[in-house]
């Protein structure tokens, strides 16, 4: 059907992926048997050449839960994309991990169908907050993580501060700091682990 489509329409097609949680067990009870869940990815990827890529449908804020499944997902035949995450600010910092594995794509499950709420705005402000950052540059940052050169981080509870390697050079990111000159020896972080 992929194939018929591309014929007559030549747009990328992905599939969306029900992942099969830590803790879920049963194929078909806990989560749907059949999909394209990371037991399966090397063989849907090879029977399946009329599909792009396989996103994720990952809902949790879980950094390394989050990390571990984009990682799962991003290989030389298929990029990290995460089709679907769950509407909320805790997930928003999310996109940031996507980047920083080589990622093409991010996508908020329900933002146009959620009641007003305080919590629905919050979401919606977290979300706006960083498509509105990364818009500007969207084609830089799609080059560079083509030609593997991009990296990113975003702040984790008890880590406020990350180092990244670009070949020789390194890139010592904190989170939260003070002023220059009234940083205390550890650096305490922010309260609200937005990623921005």
């Amino acid at each position: 059907m992929a194939a018929a489509g591309k014929r007559v329409n030549p747009l990328p097609l992905y599939v969306n992926t029900w992942l099969r949680y830590k803790g879920k067990r049963y194929p078909g009870m806990d989560y749907p048997s059949g999909g394209t869940t990371v037991n399966m990815v090397a063989l849907l990827r090879a029977a399946t050449p009329s599909i792009d890529f396989i996103g994720t449908d990952i809902d949790t804020n879980d950094y390394n839960e989050d990390t571990k499944v984009i990682g799962q997902y991003a290989r030389p035949d298929n990029p990290a994309w995460v089709s679907e995450t769950g509407f909320g600010a805790a997930t928003a910092p999310s996109l940031f991990h996507v980047l920083g594995q080589g990622g093409v794509g991010f996508s908020v499950f329900g933002m146009d169908g959620n009641p007003d709420s305080e919590a629905n705005r919050a979401a919606s402000a977290a979300h706006a907050a960083n498509f509105k950052l990364l818009g500007p540059m969207q084609r830089i940052l799609a080059q560079a993580a083509f030609a593997g050169r991009l990296q990113a981080v975003a702040e984790q509870s008890g880590a406020p501060q990350r180092t990244l390697r670009f070949g020789e050079w390194e890139a010592k990111v904190s989170f939260g700091a003070p002023m220059w000159g009234d940083a205390p020896p550890i650096l305490p972080g922010n309260d609200d682990h937005a990623g921005r």
